[in-house]
């Protein structure tokens, strides 16, 4: 069995860019479910920039393609957040932690007109909140996709 390639697929890795709260919703909707290890996530001060390497659920995919492909996928990509003033990411450090998280979603609160703090939203009551000068996020795929070793659709009931 052969790892599954975009050309395969017919989609183009994914490449998003959200610069305000509409696009915000889109990303963190592709972004939904990806999960990611501790030791892959970074922070630059000296960039204001925040990365993470995940491996997301391919939700841009309809159903029928997914049973056609022979199961669900997943793709490494990476969440960039930029223009960043303060980050908290104590409860990933804590002891009791997992190594493991899983990224449920992004939420955006404003401070005023554009300033604000970004939540990501994790699994096991977790989050990442990161004050943000401006909302500056981007999910790029990285890597060609592979079979979602769950061969399930990530479910939250």
């Amino acid at each position: 069995m052969t790892d599954a390639g975009y050309e395969d697929a017919q989609f183009s890795p994914l490449r998003l860019r959200a610069c305000d709260q509409d696009d915000l919703r889109v990303v963190s909707a592709m972004a939904q479910d990806a999960v990611f290890k501790r030791k892959n996530l970074s922070f630059d001060p000296g960039r204001r920039e925040f990365a993470l390497l995940l491996n997301r659920f391919r939700w841009e995919i309809e159903p029928e393609n997914h049973q056609k492909r022979g199961g669900h996928e997943r793709v490494r990509s990476v969440l960039k957040i930029s223009d960043i003033l303060d980050i908290n990411i104590s409860e990933l450090a804590e002891s009791s932690a997992p190594d493991v998280f899983s990224l449920l979603s992004l939420a955006f609160e404003n401070d005023n007109d554009i300033a604000g703090s970004l939540r990501l939203i994790l699994s096991g009551d977790r989050e990442i909140l990161l004050n943000i000068e401006c909302i500056e996020v981007s999910l790029t795929d990285v890597a060609d996709p592979y079979p979602a070793s769950s061969k399930t659709v990530p479910n939250h009931s």
